[in-house]
């Protein structure tokens, strides 16, 4: 039986993880980069399960439990269990959960969204509200970026019909929350159109990279699915600096930010690997990304690049949905998938899943 979080996870608030590093960001001085489905941090994972009840995994006890402080709960009522209702983009950070929620509402102007920002205790209770957005929702596949102690992240503004219908055309702005003076700051507007996505891939020398899509007009969605059809969007990538708070679009292809690297490309042949010391190395063109110990792990290729010699290395499993994604006492951390979609963790020394040089 899974036991209640509350004294487990506020002692590993309380140690330091030095000697750690993670896949989306690294060290404790990087950036990290989180949503409703990739959560990494504090020593562990927070996730949602496919009944929207959090939990956290203990990367170093492997134990696995609810974010709940009553040992007898059955997690199944999402009126007693305080487990559910932080399934929008929950983010550990200084001693707290904190989370996203959106609603909707008739005012004198229309239907209008407004995205709340919530703050809780690390076993779910308690929970007040901390800032909100009007006019703006916060998307459950989001990706947030945990920084210097500000998140920042990509609302968007969704418009509607007069009949309360949304429409897929709409805004998309990056914002900026600050935990130390609870400021919310919009930091410019990235764009406008049909059907506008983003992606934040990260920080990066001072500077937050990440993409943006979106159509300037409207489409038939059946195009999508035609390989010869042109593609309706248009596709920027970018990056803001945090020190000029200035936006400058970029003529390469972002691929990757991991471990303190960022990864870009111009082709499908090769990418460069631009380092935290500020030398650039070419590369082989990853599939996938995960930097951890000095290796990058593609799992699409089953291989491992040790970035010190430029040598790349065959992966003992067969299994391309394995996720490299921690690195801590000589062992990694993977992420796997069960049958019914439920997260599987295991641990494996270096010797067990890197295996012979790739000729």
């Amino acid at each position: 039986m899974k036991k209640a979080i509350t004294a487990v996870i506020m002692v590993l608030l309380l140690l330091c993880s030095c000697g750690t590093q993670t896949a989306d960001g690294g060290g404790s001085d990087i950036g990290r980069v989180m949503s409703s489905f990739s959560n990494i941090g504090e020593g562990g994972e927070l996730y949602t399960d496919s009944r929207g009840r959090l939990h956290f995994c203990d990367f170093t006890t492997m134990a696995d439990v609810y974010i709940c402080p009553s040992p007898n709960c059955p997690h199944t009522d999402p009126k007693s269990c305080s487990s559910f209702g932080m399934d929008y983009c929950p983010i550990l950070y200084s001693g707290n959960i904190y989370f996203f929620e959106n609603s909707t509402e008739y005012t004198g102007n229309g239907i209008e969204c407004t995205a709340k920002l919530y703050k809780a205790n690390t076993d779910g209770t308690g929970r007040i509200k901390m800032a909100e957005l009007n006019g703006l929702s916060v998307e459950d596949y989001s990706r947030i970026l945990l920084f210097d102690g500000k998140i920042y992240f990509c609302p968007q503004k969704i418009e509607f019909t007069d009949a309360g219908v949304s429409t897929s055309h709409g805004s998309a702005y990056l914002y900026s929350y600050d935990f130390a003076d609870n400021k919310l700051l919009e930091l410019g507007k990235l764009a406008e159109g049909y059907s506008c996505n983003t992606w934040i891939f990260g920080e990066f020398g001072g500077n937050i990279y990440l993409n943006y899509s979106y159509a300037e007009n409207e489409y038939d969605y059946n195009i999508l699915f035609d390989e010869n059809a042109e593609s309706p969007f248009t596709v920027k990538n970018a990056k803001y600096n945090l020190k000029s708070r200035s936006f400058e679009e970029l003529d390469y292809t972002i691929d990757y930010i991991s471990g303190g690297y960022l990864f870009t490309s111009v082709d499908q042949d090769s990418m460069t690997m631009h380092c935290p010391d500020g030398s650039q190395i070419k590369v082989p063109h990853f599939g996938d990304v995960s930097v951890l110990n000095g290796y990058v792990f593609d799992r699409t290729s089953l291989s491992a690049y040790d970035i010190s010699t430029g040598k790349s290395y065959k992966l003992k499993t067969d299994n391309k949905m394995a996720e490299f994604i921690y690195y801590e006492d000589d062992e990694y951390t993977l992420r796997k998938y069960g049958k019914d979609g439920e997260r599987v963790y295991s641990k494996v020394v270096q010797a067990d899943i890197i295996g012979a040089e790739i000729s």
